[in-house]
């Protein structure tokens, strides 16, 4: 008798434990948001001159910019090392800005602090990761058999008009955006950043708007979309 009284003494002990020590998530206070910027893009050559990288290219209109990511970081001035990085979002998942507007990337709470950098890394499944994906319908474009990292969709505009164009790219790559000045997370308020894609930086060469549908732009194109992110307050 006496050990079923111990028994319901000790279950009596752990159900008052677990209603005193409920788990507190602590409130978002910094929040990453993606969006466009130049998605609307205007020939600036007179008609008479000869455009070598798409030459009846008139005007572009990026609509959607997705990218596969594998995770965000942000790294505090004062740590050289990295060791104060503090991860914002990780993955892999899909970086989206559309013509719609802002979106939200991520919301999290993050050590207060001062950082400096916004890091991640532009993600291309691997052979052995697609399976975990193949079913995840926001995935199913980035785990075909050429394995894209960046899917960009819009018009083109050319001389005898517009047509729709999907513009696929398998580029890597690490990238790490400066804030300046630093970026302050305090306590009991929410910073925002805005991690945008500039269509004029991905989708131009000098004054030369690059014709997504000509292979010979594959190269431009894809550097340009490594450059083309800005992280903004």
């Amino acid at each position: 008798m006496r050990h079923v009284f111990g028994i319901l003494l000790a279950l009596i002990g752990l159900l008052s434990i677990g209603c005193s020590d409920d788990v507190v998530i602590p409130e978002p206070n910094f929040v990453i948001e993606s969006g466009l910027t130049n998605p609307n893009l205007v020939e600036v050559r007179k008609p008479f001159d000869k455009v070598d990288k798409g030459e009846t290219v008139v005007g572009l209109s990026v609509r959607r910019v997705r990218v596969l990511v594998s995770r965000i970081v942000l790294h505090s001035e004062q740590d050289s090392a990295g060791k104060d990085d503090r991860t914002v979002k990780t993955g892999p998942f899909i970086y989206e800005a559309d013509s719609l507007g802002t979106r939200v990337v991520s919301s999290v709470n993050v050590t207060p602090g001062t950082y400096d950098r916004l890091k991640f890394e532009i993600h291309r499944f691997s052979s052995s990761e697609t399976a975990a994906f193949e079913n995840d319908a926001a995935f199913k474009d980035f785990v075909t058999g050429d394995r894209y990292s960046a899917i960009i969709e819009g018009y083109v505009i050319r001389k005898t008009g517009a047509s729709p164009f999907v513009y696929r790219s398998d580029v890597t790559e690490n990238l790490k955006l400066e804030y300046s000045p630093a970026l302050v997370i305090g306590e009991g308020a929410i910073t925002s950043s805005t991690l945008k894609f500039d269509v004029g930086t991905a989708f131009r060469d000098d004054t030369d708007i690059l014709d997504p549908a000509d292979s010979k732009n594959e190269s431009l194109l894809d550097n340009g979309i490594k450059r083309a992110f800005r992280a903004n307050r």
